[in-house]
């Protein structure tokens, strides 16, 4: 199988509709090919519903299960959710060789997440830009910005950094969880 095939058929096995020999293929291509492995891991995560609890620390795997097809901005908003339910104070997108590395920041401790395909690092990049109002088209100079995010009935706000690095950016967002939480009466 080509790598080219792998990615037309993501959704297909992402929603468990293929024949199970076309699947196995699948997994036999994904064991030795990391790059698949990691579309792969990016679409499941993007498919996963939301943890019921809050609490619900997800593994390195199912954070990697993402539908490749799955729109940019879910994965931003993926991204964010699982940042807010594991209690993080910063999520670091690194470029890096050949991708992107998200890491998140939970009571100090550095925690590498995943290392996306590359070809996901600039709409990702370009996505939170949008998101927190800043100009996707400027990649030289530093910007800030922020997103204004409601989850479980709690507004939290996103602090986007950007810091060019060559011809790429690197993206911090900073968490602001507020002393007192207020909830948000609809």
């Amino acid at each position: 199988m080509l790598c080219k095939e792998f990615r037309a058929a993501v959704d297909s096995y992402v929603d468990e509709s293929l024949a199970p020999s076309k699947q196995q293929e699948m997994d036999a291509h994904a064991d030795g090919c990391p790059q698949c492995r990691a579309d792969l891991a990016v679409a499941m995560l993007l498919s996963r519903p939301p943890a019921p609890d809050p609490d619900t620390e997800l593994t390195a795997g199912e954070l990697a299960r993402v539908a490749l097809s799955s729109s940019v901005t879910r994965l931003a908003h993926g991204i964010i959710a699982q940042a807010l339910r594991d209690k993080a104070t910063e999520v670091l997108l690194d470029p890096v060789t050949d991708g992107l590395r998200v890491a998140y920041r939970v009571e100090d401790e550095l925690r590498e997440v995943i290392t996306m395909p590359g070809y996901i690092r600039q709409p990702l990049t370009a996505r939170l830009k949008q998101m927190a109002d800043l100009s996707t088209s400027d990649r030289r100079t530093p910007q800030c910005g922020d997103i204004a995010v409601r989850m479980d009935d709690r507004r939290y706000l996103v602090r986007v950094l950007t810091h060019p690095e060559g011809r790429m950016e690197r993206l911090v967002l900073v968490i602001e969880y507020p002393e007192q939480q207020e909830n948000i009466s609809e």
